[in-house]
């Protein structure tokens, strides 16, 4: 799904928590300067070893907190998949939103965002969410996503994603400029 929305225009990509780096390696195979983020320092060396020597691809072990994506430069594309639920444990929901703003704010093009679609993935601090029910996931985070991104970009639900555990799926937005 994300693939079939870029496009030529589209020439910088950061993955933000991008584990071992399979999306990463995917956007720089397709053209892209790819940068991938992850807090794990042994995903990110299992992702130097295992993409060494592609073209345009780079990793690096980051502490994703909100001043250090504040710090962050722009990018034409940003994913953010499988990462906001964790933001919400460590941070409270407020800040999460924030956070999201703030890549937001960097991503000149497209934002992909990924939330949990269970809320024991939240911790304490669960949005208000029905596990499993599509349709509060996405009315909670088109709302949540419209807030932070303003009216100059589209919020888009591109549909479902497959998981593993106990989510079958997981939703798949994006934030775009067009």
């Amino acid at each position: 799904m994300i693939r079939s929305r870029l496009d030529a225009a589209d020439g910088s990509l950061l993955d933000i928590g991008c584990n071992v780096g399979a999306l990463t390696r995917q956007a720089a195979e397709a053209g892209l300067l790819a940068y991938g983020l992850d807090v794990q320092k042994e995903a990110i060396a299992a992702a130097v070893k295992t993409h060494r020597g592609v073209p345009g691809l780079s990793f690096m072990w980051l502490d994703l907190t909100p001043e250090a994506l504040a710090r962050l430069p722009s990018f034409d594309v940003v994913l953010c998949l499988s990462v906001h639920h964790y933001w919400v444990r460590s941070y409270g929901e407020a800040e999460s939103w924030r956070m999201m703003r703030t890549l937001v704010e960097k991503a000149r093009r497209k934002l992909f965002f990924e939330p949990a679609s269970i809320r024991s993935k939240y911790g304490s601090s669960p949005p208000d969410i029905v596990d499993l029910d599509r349709e509060s996931i996405m009315e909670l985070t088109m709302a949540r996503l419209a807030d932070v991104s303003g009216p100059q970009r589209v919020v888009t639900c591109l549909g479902e994603t497959p998981c593993l555990g106990r989510e079958p799926f997981r939703m798949l937005f994006m934030v775009s400029t067009e």
